[in-house]
């Protein structure tokens, strides 16, 4: 990859994950908000925002790591998406969505 090419990219996912992470900051200043002063009941707006915070966090870690892998070797950046990959499908693969604290 080029050098131009690597800085769009780099640029691309550095604008994504500031955005996610104001998302994700928004999703645990509800959370503790809501913990204070319980101002929202319902169970469903909770579960979504606690969904938000664990994935957008898991998001953030990802696109942080592709971000820096992008600028490395090929060897270094398969190795850095095997881990990302791992980390989601084991997820789903070993019930660990149904034991999230959410």
């Amino acid at each position: 990859m080029s050098y131009n090419n690597q800085t769009k990219v780099q640029s691309i996912f550095q604008i994504i994950t500031i955005v996610l992470s104001i998302v994700v900051i928004i999703a645990f200043l509800y959370t503790a908000i809501n913990i204070k002063w319980n101002f929202v009941t319902s169970d469903v707006v909770n579960s979504i925002v606690g969904y938000v915070r664990y994935f957008g966090s898991l998001a953030v870690c990802a696109l942080l790591l592709l971000d820096y892998a992008i600028t490395r070797s090929v060897t270094f950046q398969i190795i850095m998406c095997i881990l990302i990959a791992a980390a989601i499908v084991f997820q789903f693969l070993v019930g660990g969505l149904d034991k999230l604290p959410i």
